[in-house]
C-alpha cells in the first residue's frame, strides 16, 4: 500500500514537473508545419495484438503515406 501510494505521487510529481516540456513541444510542433501535433499508429504488441500509440509528431505531416 505505502508502495503504491509513494508510485502514484511520485508519478504525479513528475508529470507536473515534465508538463511545461509538453506544452512547448506542442506549440513548436504546431507552429513548425501544419497537420496534427499528435501522431497515432497501430503497433504490435504481446501474443501479436494490436494497439494504437500516441506520441508527439516528429516528422513531417504525411510521412507515412
Amino acid at each position: 500500500m505505502i508502495k503504491r501510494l509513494f508510485d502514484v505521487v511520485s508519478s504525479l510529481c513528475g508529470l507536473i514537473i515534465i508538463f511545461p516540456l509538453f506544452v512547448l513541444l506542442a506549440v513548436l510542433i504546431k507552429f513548425g508545419s501544419k497537420g496534427s501535433i499528435f501522431y497515432d499508429g497501430a503497433r504490435v504488441g504481446k501474443n501479436g495484438k494490436l494497439f494504437k500509440m500516441l506520441k508527439f509528431r516528429s516528422m513531417v505531416f504525411n510521412a507515412d503515406k
